[in-house]
């Protein structure tokens, strides 16, 4: 049997001391992490326990052929407010093709830009194998920069 102290406020403020008796039967409660739960809570709550701490399966490693090697190349520029059109061309790793948007067959590509103005790859100055060029119109705003990204598939062929 095990003696508590512990102190209490009674209904004018004070505190008091008084001593409280338990026994270990009530302190097992404590050993016991679901002593007091039902016992249907208790056996869901071992169960979601294991399933929590079950190994996961090993992830099947991808094969060679199931993905590609690809890399990125920009390029970019900055202009001041009413400035005329400018372009850029992104250079083309050796060996490698233009990689397109998976499921599709677009070229994955990315503008970013800040500021007013329009940008775009130029129709007319892009083959998409041997020259790729952006473009932008007048900078509308103070300052305006872009910067024109390219994704390419370099698997060996």
């Amino acid at each position: 049997m095990r003696i508590h102290a512990a102190h209490r406020w009674d209904s004018t403020g004070a505190r008091a001391r008084f001593y409280a008796e338990s026994s270990v039967a009530a302190s097992s409660e404590a050993v016991l992490p679901f002593a007091g739960m039902h016992s249907s809570y208790r056996l869901l709550s071992y169960a979601l326990i294991l399933l929590w701490a079950w190994p996961a399966p090993p992830a099947a490693a991808q094969s060679p052929s199931d993905f590609t090697a690809t890399t990125e190349q920009s390029c970019s520029f900055g202009m001041a407010k009413g400035e005329a059109s400018q372009h850029c061309q992104v250079p083309i790793p050796a060996g490698c093709l233009v990689a397109r948007i998976p499921g599709t067959t677009k070229p994955w590509t990315t503008i970013s830009k800040g500021g007013k103005m329009t940008c775009q790859f130029q129709e007319k100055q892009t083959d998409w194998k041997t020259k790729i060029t952006g473009t932008c119109g007048r900078c509308g705003t103070e300052h305006c920069s872009v910067q024109f990204i390219v994704r390419f598939d370099c698997t060996p062929r």
